[in-house]
């Protein structure tokens, strides 16, 4: 169970967590462009400018706009009215966010709340290097040598901006089947696998980032019409966050997070002389989940999950199928 040890450990942790040691919330990007002298704007994924400069220049640039948001930019280079190029820049989340991983409870707090917050989940290119068509200027660009400093300059008016696909809240509905395992110093006193049939739906939302984050339910039970042998339940409730990699139409979505449980065991008739006891236990834990995902169509998927975790009380490994559709 998460305790108030664990509680002041992630506390101490989120001060100096893995992103938010090794990432920065702004980062300096050095912008170039070949031939350099180029007159240049940058705007965020609003479209809303936020710089403008010639090349080569640094500019430093926020990496998130939001809690699990990172932040992209379009760049338009000019020469007086006439269009050069374009291109976009646009932020990834750092490896050094998974590290938190290794350090459980504590790693997952700073997952969900510091790294997230402080947009330090996300980095920029370091460096941005765009050929720029000049074959309609007269006399070729302007000379410019390379600014050392560091710019910021926030500028105003139309700057010509593309937006990116937004991204997509989801619903999930499943069932599969599982095996619930019980360890032998539970209150009930026994040690038992017992197979379980699962059901459950959760709410999303995917970020642009390709970081997803949902909270949802699953309930599993021992199947036993009559009511004559002992009937085990296990219900959670899990927030998780999770990263996509796609491959296409197909996603692997490894998920880490903090399951809400509660688990308990009611003695069935056969063999039980006595009367029917009911025993229960309830609390939090860490788990893992791998959703493999395929999209039939723009709004309509169907993935399996795997899923393995650990409580007091025992464990508990399950196989699902689902549909995933967007609203």
């Amino acid at each position: 169970m998460l305790r108030i040890n664990y509680l002041f450990l992630a506390v101490l942790w989120g001060l100096s967590g893995c992103s938010s040691i090794m990432n920065k919330s702004q980062h300096p990007v050095f912008i170039q462009s070949s031939p350099s002298g180029a007159d240049f704007e940058i705007a965020n994924k609003k479209g809303l400018p936020v710089h403008e400069g010639r090349t080569p220049e640094w500019v430093l640039l926020d990496s998130s706009d939001g809690y699990f948001s990172g932040e992209h930019y379009d760049i338009l280079f000019k020469s007086g009215d006439i269009t050069l190029g374009q291109a976009a820049l646009k932020s990834k989340v750092s490896r050094w966010y998974f590290a938190n991983l290794l350090f459980a409870e504590v790693g997952v707090a700073a997952m969900l709340v510091l790294d997230p917050l402080t947009g330090r989940m996300f980095r920029l290119p370091d460096t941005l290097n765009v050929p720029l068509d000049v074959s309609a200027l007269e006399g070729g660009l302007p000379d410019s040598k390379s600014r050392g400093k560091v710019s910021r300059k926030t500028v105003s008016g139309p700057v010509s901006y593309v937006p990116f696909p937004k991204s997509n809240w989801y619903i999930l509905a499943e069932s599969g089947g599982g095996q619930i395992g019980v360890n032998n110093d539970f209150d009930s006193g026994r040690d038992v696998d017992v197979s379980v049939v699962n059901f459950g739906g959760a709410v999303g939302y995917r970020f642009e980032s390709n970081v997803v984050a949902q909270v949802g339910f699953e309930i599993s039970v021992s199947p036993d019409l009559f009511g004559s042998f002992d009937s085990y339940s296990l219900g959670r409730i899990d927030p998780v966050v999770g990263y996509a990699f796609d491959f296409g139409r197909l996603s692997v979505i490894p998920q880490l997070g903090v399951s809400a449980w509660y688990f308990s065991v009611k003695e069935g008739a056969f063999l039980n002389p006595g009367e029917e006891e009911t025993f229960g236990d309830e609390g939090q834990d860490i788990f893992g989940r791998l959703n493999v995902e395929y999209l039939f169509s723009r709004d309509i998927g169907g993935y399996i999950s795997f899923q393995n975790s650990s409580y007091d009380f025992g464990r508990s490994k399950s196989i699902n199928l689902g549909l995933k559709l967007k609203i």
